[in-house]
């Protein structure tokens, strides 16, 4: 007796191949894994520290996002921090390699839909086969390198429905609508873009029937009826709270919204950020005949010559035309995924400004599929009129498997190069600070004290506009090192206890200055580093401060500073420091000031592990905006200032 129902082997041979694109689209994307928290979760990443800071629950956090967004913003996306991924970590590591399984089961899910609707897996595969080539990672807000999941699980929530939707068509249970458009509802309130996507349904709903009917009219209106309470709640809102968030503010302007719909569209053009090049990073891209010698490229030549030769075999064998009645369905559906994300980014304010050729906004992710979906059929219908011939099949494969090796090769470049870029800015400093503050840098500064921040990381220089998600905020000393600091003076901008941005006044300075001799005091930091191996932070409570609103020239330290170093394991070089030491008048008349260099023979160790060492620095104050971290090398010294 059988207890199930075996497995069809083309089935197997096709989940195979999927494994291979999946690798494909995993090594593609894996210089992911080395990156940082970047754009919003530089913010976002620090929610841990706010709920510490503020006593308040996760729940009575999200309750008050949501209202604020709402009755603030006139945002109706209630649903969003079910896609926020710092709701359950905060933890880098875990966070991008979570991120980059959603984005795998994103493809999988997808292939899956494709194959329920059009009943063929060559098709399937090939659905799915280009996105490798067209993931690509930009110096702007990305929905891939950060954001949480939310594009991800937007999304999975629409294939999710659409899936639903075709097992609806196909037997005829209710239940099944009733989930898909449950789950639509619940795309929809995640994400306002999705509002958008009830195109999808409408066209696999027309693609089934062939024509307009009652009854296609009767399967639509639910998804119709959810976008049309949801927009209409939405303008209600609109009319009654003026957003102060230029994203949601629309512009009508049909000029500004044809550009930008172009821009965005184009946005999911394989290679349009690398050869448009709007950021100028791609200066030392190797050439295609290079790229074409990589090992990367002949990874994905492997993998792309075993795709299209399952393809081959699997179309050869079942002798059918590829191109059918419903397969122009594929087809429009191709095309609206590629241009629907784009409509309602078209309409912002906010991005009609920011968006050139090349860059595209977070609903990108989802056109990526409609032009992987595109070029599929292409490539599925070409297969099909040449399965016939196979003579001359097996060139074309080679030729074909070597271009989009080569070009998967340059896209992982591109890859690569993007996150590098971003981790200059968003990485290196940030890890280096967390490292120092988890082995002890700042753990005796006193609760309730205030720190001033002189890190020479500036975001501004990965994109223009970013040094709003700088972390020095009170929230993040307090989530790493436990210090419940007042206030975080960083680059001439006070936070205090959120992220309200102001200038560093001259009263505000002034403030500082009477708070350094009184207790609980005022506190220095100072750190930077340009690689997962170098680095330096200095520490120390201040005795007197002065300067100007936009620069500090003179930080007093106490009798002691603390100096954190991380180096590469392999090799601690030697390191000195270079600054101003204060004297009292009365100390042997030597003045108020003297240049000084200390050696690390004269530090004393206080902690070291494999690449680190945590350093006190005695002797008397000395200023600690003068201060300059030396590498002594056996070549020549180099000097980085801090």
């Amino acid at each position: 007796m059988r207890f199930y129902n075996p497995v069809p082997r083309k089935f197997l041979l096709h989940t195979a191949v999927l494994v291979v694109v999946l690798a494909m689209a995993a090594g593609a994307l894996s210089p992911l894994l080395k990156s940082g928290f970047v754009s919003d979760d530089a913010v976002n990443s620090i929610e841990r520290g706010v709920l510490m800071l503020t006593g308040q629950s996760r729940a009575a956090s999200t309750y008050a996002a949501v209202k604020s967004w709402i009755f603030h913003n006139g945002r109706l996306f209630p649903l969003s921090f079910i896609a926020n991924a710092f709701q359950i970590t905060d933890d880098l590591a875990w966070y991008k390699a979570t991120t980059l399984a959603v984005v795998l089961f994103s493809i999988a899910l997808f292939w899956l839909f494709v194959y329920l609707l059009m009943g063929s897996l060559p098709l399937a595969i090939l659905s799915v086969s280009f996105l490798p080539l067209i993931f690509q990672f930009r110096l702007y807000h990305d929905p891939v390198l950060g954001f949480g999941w939310l594009q991800e699980f937007v999304f999975i929530y629409t294939v999710s429905s659409l899936i639903l939707l075709v097992k609806y068509l196909k037997t005829d249970r209710r239940l099944f609508l009733y989930l898909s458009v449950l789950v639509y509802c619940v795309a929809v309130l995640t994400y306002e873009a999705s509002s958008v996507f009830l195109v999808f349904h409408m066209t696999v709903i027309l693609g089934y029937a062939g024509k307009i009917t009652r009854r296609t009219l009767f399967v639509f209106a639910p998804y119709f009826f959810v976008v049309l309470l949801w927009g209409g709640l939405t303008f209600l809102l609109r009319q009654t709270i003026p957003s102060h968030y230029a994203g949601t503010r629309l512009n009508p302007d049909m000029a500004l919204v044809y550009a930008t719909f172009i821009r965005q569209v184009s946005a999911s053009v394989p290679f349009v950020y690398y050869l448009v090049d709007p950021h100028r990073v791609f200066a030392g891209m190797p050439r295609l005949v290079n790229a074409a010698l990589t090992i990367p490229a002949i990874l994905f030549s492997a993998g792309y010559c075993l795709v299209f030769l399952v393809v081959r075999h699997i179309l050869e064998r079942e002798k059918a035309s590829p191109v059918t009645p419903g397969f122009m369905t594929i087809v429009f559906l191709g095309f609206c995924l590629t241009v629907a994300p784009g409509m309602v980014v078209s309409l912002s304010e906010k991005y009609q400004n920011e968006l050139v050729f090349g860059i595209g906004y977070l609903p990108v992710y989802s056109s990526y599929f409609g032009v992987s979906l595109l070029l599929g059929t292409a490539v599925f219908a070409t297969a099909g009129r040449l399965s016939g011939s196979r003579p001359r099949t097996f060139p074309l494969i080679a030729a074909a498997a070597l271009f989009c090796g080569t070009l998967g090769a340059i896209n992982y470049c591109n890859n690569s190069l993007v996150v590098e870029k971003t981790n200059v800015g968003f990485l290196y400093p940030r890890s280096l600070i967390e490292e120092a503050m988890h082995r002890g840098l700042i753990s005796d500064a006193a609760q309730g004290s205030s720190l001033i921040v002189e890190s020479d990381y500036d975001l501004d220089k990965v994109q223009g506009g970013w040094n709003y998600y700088r972390w020095d905020v009170p929230a993040f000393y307090l989530m790493h090192a436990g210090v419940r600091f007042r206030q975080v003076v960083s680059k001439g901008e006070v936070r205090a206890g959120g992220f309200q941005r102001g200038p560093l006044s001259a009263e505000a300075l002034r403030g500082l200055s009477r708070q350094a001799s009184e207790s609980p005091g005022v506190y220095y930091l100072a750190y930077g580093s340009a690689s997962r191996s170098d680095g330096f932070a200095i520490f120390s409570r201040l005795q007197r401060l002065s300067g100007a609103p936009d620069s500090i020239s003179e930080a007093v330290s106490d009798n002691t500073a603390y100096l954190y170093i991380r180096h590469a394991s392999d090799h601690r070089p030697r390191v000195a420091v270079e600054g101003v030491q204060r004297f009292s008048p009365d100390a042997g008349g030597l003045g108020p000031n003297k240049r000084f260099t200390m050696s690390d023979s004269a530090f004393e160790l206080l902690k070291r592990g494999d690449n680190w060492e945590l350093f006190a620095l005695r002797g008397g104050p000395v200023n600690l905006a003068s201060l300059k971290v030396v590498i002594i090398t056996e070549k020549s010294p180099s000097d980085r200032p801090l």
